[in-house]
């Protein structure tokens, strides 16, 4: 698993590559609740397209950190292609609706109202 972050106007984009599986679950959720708990209100979009697999332990991080940002009403978007193994699991557990989702990084970015 790799992480990397970078500032893009007041949204902190992080980039997740590789694989969250269940020796690295644990870490990569202190990882993104630490994350949470430094950036205050700044809204945070999750780059996995370079993701290859996650386990339930990483999934159950992404639902701690949604939530923790929208009990300060503050965004977290996940962006994942339509073909991607992180969309495929979310949509055949139900989750996908927990989760803000756009197809790419540009387009969360407009979203979130930041030009690159």
């Amino acid at each position: 698993m790799e992480l990397d972050s970078d500032r893009v106007g007041d949204v902190l984009v992080v980039s997740v590559a590789g694989r969250v599986d269940w020796s690295g679950a644990e870490g990569f959720g202190l990882f993104l609740d630490d994350l949470v708990r430094r950036v205050g209100p700044s809204p945070i979009i999750l780059d996995t397209a370079d993701l290859d697999y996650i386990a339930s332990g990483g999934i159950r991080a992404l639902l701690i950190a949604a939530r923790a940002q929208a009990r300060r009403s503050t965004r977290f978007a996940i962006c994942s292609p339509e073909d991607s193994f992180l969309r495929s699991l979310l949509a055949t557990t139900g989750l996908n609706q927990s989760f803000e989702l756009h197809e790419t990084r540009e387009a969360a970015l407009i979203a979130f109202g930041v030009q690159n």
